[in-house]
């Protein structure tokens, strides 16, 4: 039988796997975010940014330094003036 110290270890290991599954999702639904901005039509940015009140350009330079940081590879400076 398991000591309660081992039972809380368990019990951490677990919740650090369930944490790490959500981080690998949210990685991965901001990566496809960033596709769908990217490939999104400037007729479609102005729309979004006149009706909408949505800054695409600022919404894909927010998720591109999110996703670089997350891989190490820091800021890439094109990013800073898109």
């Amino acid at each position: 039988m398991a000591s309660r110290s081992e039972r809380a270890i368990l019990h951490d290991m677990a919740a650090l796997t369930e944490h790490a599954f959500q981080l690998q999702e949210a990685r991965e639904i901001m990566g496809e975010l960033l596709e769908v901005f990217e490939d999104m039509p400037d007729v479609l940015d102005r729309m979004l940014a006149t009706e909408a009140h949505v800054d695409v350009t600022a919404w894909r330079r927010r998720l591109r330094t999110i996703l670089h940081e997350e891989h190490g590879d820091g800021i890439d400076q094109s990013d800073l003036f898109d």
